[in-house]
């Protein structure tokens, strides 16, 4: 097997199989990268889990319990639709109904990151929820939208124009109850959503100048309309940019002329319509409907700040905690030329996957713990169905997916998963899923299916089960502390007769050494 594939696979999947590294191996590297920036059709097999299996799923809320089991039934539906269905039903279930969504897009991205061939879309589709984060926990009002938000905002644009996926996150009925722009309405306007856009969305904290200046004119390049950072008073001018952007949720109890469907609405009469000035650019007042959003929107998106600011984050999340400056410049260079292409960020991401920086780090970077379940099912051959005792774990490891309390999002660095009580409870989520998952019948994992049969000595079952986790690095003093565990409380050290006399109990060594692999720190690393 060749260990550099398997080490750009480690990096750009959830786990490279062994039947993925042999088709990069055929086909190399740049055409893979090639294929993976143009996703085509899932499999038929992963669109049958999706559309037709049934998951069950549980709510509590005020001591009660609400157990089912159905379809992807509300994946797909339309804000508005979803709305209407809860409207509809019996008032004792609607918290549950309004959590659906989110529960349910939990499950679709466990399958689409566990079956997809498309691996690195559905990387980007974490880097960009990410980045973009929301909340299900805040408000069901942000669970009921979170599928929307997914299917409409995220997934289109992962490989897209940015200035297009900021529009849609903007838009989107989840990030305007997230971060209160919903109720933002002139004198004065709400300013949550305005300062995230520029400290977390797109110039970035580095760019805050306001420790440095207090008037707009004294920011370098304000003068000239292309100011090189922003303070307060940008974030407070581009909140009233952004009044009337809401949701139309408020039609009943507040009987606005509004439609009542939980979808983005504009209207009009909560809009600050007069004069405004952002990074030095006027905006005229009474411009058209949205219009002054929009004109925010092209300043932050096109401004440089934001082209280093992102490049630097997906550079992080691609290359290296601290990446290099040269593959930033790379990535800066590529973003900037196709700044207003439909394709700017997938020819980003071209320039950072085939970069000499990439190659150069790969194996330094750490699993979340999604990724790091996700790898030990992918890359074992076991089996499991997105779950919620799943769910529970990883948020347990420290990740929150959908649900992040800060609006930085999850952390993607190696310091903050790699703290003493994080790798206790990594090493404990292995045994933890086996148990629990063959108990709920969630997971099933038939080791000696992935084990070759004619196996005659310890070293080979170690070599094989070492290859496919840890790219064949197993240390020497390792391997003999592995061969003392495997052996231990066995009647003989002969694996032919142990596989033929004492078939239940190789299947559990089998297991328990492919786990202690599972917890070396080279499994860790992606």
């Amino acid at each position: 097997m060749n260990g550099k594939i398997y080490a750009y696979l480690n990096r750009v999947t959830f786990g490279p199989r062994l039947q993925d590294i042999a088709y990069v191996e055929q086909v190399g590297w740049e055409q893979y990268v090639s294929e993976q920036l143009e996703p085509g059709a899932e499999p038929p097999e992963l669109e049958v889990m999706i559309r037709e299996k049934e998951y069950g799923w549980r709510f509590d809320f005020q001591e009660k319990s609400n157990q089912s089991t159905s379809r992807l039934e509300y994946y797909d539906l339309r804000i508005r639709d979803m709305f209407q269905r809860v409207r509809e039903s019996d008032a004792n279930i609607d918290k549950y109904e309004m959590r659906r969504p989110f529960f349910e897009t939990l499950i679709f991205s466990w399958l689409k990151a566990l079956h997809s061939p498309w691996q690195l879309r559905e990387l980007m589709v974490e880097f960009w929820h990410n980045h973009f984060t929301i909340s299900a926990d805040i408000e069901d009002g942000i669970a009921a939208c979170v599928a929307a938000y997914d299917r409409e905002a995220i997934r289109p644009n992962v490989f897209g124009n940015f200035r297009t996926l900021l529009e849609a996150v903007t838009k989107s009925p989840a990030m305007l109850h997230y971060l209160d722009n919903a109720v933002s309405r002139a004198s004065p306007a709400n300013e949550n959503f305005a300062r995230e856009l520029f400290e977390l969305h797109t110039l970035g904290a580095e760019n805050y100048y306001n420790h440095l200046y207090d008037d707009w004119k004294k920011v370098p390049g304000a003068q000239e309309g292309m100011a090189e950072g922003y303070i307060d008073e940008d974030v407070y001018e581009a909140a009233r940019a952004f009044t009337g952007w809401t949701v139309g949720v408020w039609a009943r109890d507040k009987q606005l002329p509004m439609a009542d469907t939980g979808e983005f609405y504009y209207y009009d009469p909560w809009h600050d319509p007069y004069k405004k000035r952002v990074l030095g650019v006027e905006i005229k007042s009474q411009q058209g409907p949205m219009a002054d959003g929009h004109q925010v929107m092209d300043l932050v998106a096109y401004h440089p700040g934001t082209a280093r600011f992102l490049c630097t984050k997906l550079c992080r999340w691609l290359v290296s905690d601290h990446p290099p400056e040269s593959v930033i410049n790379r990535a800066v260079s590529a973003w900037t030329e196709h700044a207003t292409s439909p394709d700017q960020i997938r020819e980003t991401l071209r320039a950072i996957l085939l970069s000499p920086e990439f190659e150069a780090n790969l194996g330094t970077k750490i699993k979340r713990p999604n990724h790091l379940l996700l790898s030990f099912v992918r890359m074992t051959g076991a089996e499991m169905t997105p779950h919620e005792s799943v769910f529970w774990w990883i948020r347990k490891m420290g990740y929150h997916q959908f649900t992040c309390p800060f609006p930085t999002g999850n952390p993607d660095d190696a310091e903050f998963w790699l703290n003493s009580d994080a790798m206790l409870k990594r090493w404990q989520s292995f045994p933890e899923l086996e148990k629990y998952g063959l108990e709920e019948g969630f997971f099933a994992w038939d080791v000696l299916a992935k084990t070759p049969a004619d196996l005659d000595e310890f070293d080979e079952l170690l070599d094989h089960w070492s290859l496919r986790l840890l790219n064949g690095f197993v240390p020497k003093d390792v391997r003999a502390e592995l061969r003392k565990i495997f052996f231990q409380d066995l009647p003989h050290k002969d694996l032919p007769k142990l596989q033929q006399e004492h078939r239940e109990q190789y299947e559990d060594k089998v297991k328990q050494m492919v786990r202690l692999l599972c917890m070396s720190p080279n499994f860790q690393i992606r």
